[in-house]
């Protein structure tokens, strides 16, 4: 069988953001040792192998908590850029876990009496009864400090679920000064297998 890690978020609790066809799928609560199977039931991990998800090749966000034995299957509807002054640019699913904007020429937006260079990124899911739910990823830093460079360390770019009730400029990144006016790659990627999510902000081989 093929096996998928997921990525541990707290104790007991585990998720992945993953295509989903339709099929048979086994959770188990480890790599090795003693392994304990479940299915997916209706928001509930039942102790048994083989549960059916009718998963249609969409992205979706599994969220599985051993402990309570519950699990949530939302698909992921999509996911923006998200500028300081609420513009939103789409990015498109590349692969597992990974999405992607390429050749973007990047402009600063308006934004109070000036420009910004202020983002972060908006996802929007979809649960079992088909209402939306938003997701923001930004940064650690409550503030944004200063621009980053190319020798700005790549910590930076890790991101983190922002608060949902945090101000549109609190927790954001900046864009790098000498992008301005640039064709640029933005990838978000969401791998379990890394210790953080993160994004990357390069200069496009077609811009350069």
């Amino acid at each position: 069988a093929n096996a998928a890690p997921l990525k541990k978020i707290n104790d007991n609790e585990y998720e992945y953001y993953m295509k989903i066809g339709n099929g048979n799928y086994t959770f188990v609560n480890a790599m090795t040792g003693d392994l304990r199977s479940f299915k997916a039931d209706n928001g509930d991990l039942l102790e048994e192998e083989g549960g059916t998800i009718d998963g249609q090749n969409q992205i979706y966000h599994l969220l599985l908590n051993f402990r309570t034995a519950s699990c949530t299957i939302n698909e992921i509807k999509s996911m923006h850029l998200w500028w300081v002054n609420s513009k939103q640019v789409p990015l498109t699913v590349t692969e597992n876990s990974t999405w992607e904007l390429k050749d973007y020429e990047l402009q600063w937006v308006q934004y109070g009496r000036g420009k910004s260079q202020l983002y972060k990124f908006k996802m929007v899911e979809t649960d079992r009864e088909g209402n939306d739910i938003t997701v923001i990823f930004g940064s650690y830093n409550k503030t944004p400090g200063t621009n980053p460079t190319e020798s700005t360390p790549e910590d930076y770019w890790t991101m983190d679920v922002s608060d949902p009730t945090a101000g549109i400029g609190e927790f954001t990144f900046k864009f790098n000064l000498d992008y301005e006016a640039q064709l640029v790659n933005i990838r978000v990627m969401l791998q379990p297998d890394q210790d953080s999510y993160y994004h990357t902000v390069t200069l496009s081989e077609s811009g350069e």
